[in-house]
């Protein structure tokens, strides 16, 4: 028997930084273009569509309707099924934005 602390929970919503480096890229080689990010089960589209990834909403960004509208305003992201998952096409179309947020 070992005594010890068990691991700290899991965080959820994926990598942090794997996504902030996507959302980096997105924003700054292919603005405005598709980009397939991954194979993922069906709900990890409709998450980040929703703002509940961090990598994708201004920082202390609070999870309510603006982070919705801030998604919609920003990026766009589109699913085709594979299966069991769906493949992840995402699209950075901020661009010159004045949402408050970008400036």
């Amino acid at each position: 028997m070992d005594i010890t602390d068990p691991p700290p929970p899991k965080r959820g919503r994926g990598s942090t930084s794997k996504w902030k480096e996507i959302t980096r890229i997105l924003k700054t080689k292919y603005p405005g273009q598709f980009a397939l990010v991954g194979s993922y089960s069906n709900g990890v589209a409709t998450q980040i569509r929703q703002g509940k990834y961090a990598a994708f909403v201004p920082d202390g960004m609070e999870l309510t309707a603006s982070r919705i509208d801030y998604m919609q305003r920003h990026w766009e992201i589109t699913t085709r099924r594979k299966g069991q998952s769906s493949d992840i096409y995402i699209k950075w179309i901020g661009g010159d934005c004045t949402c408050g947020y970008c400036t």
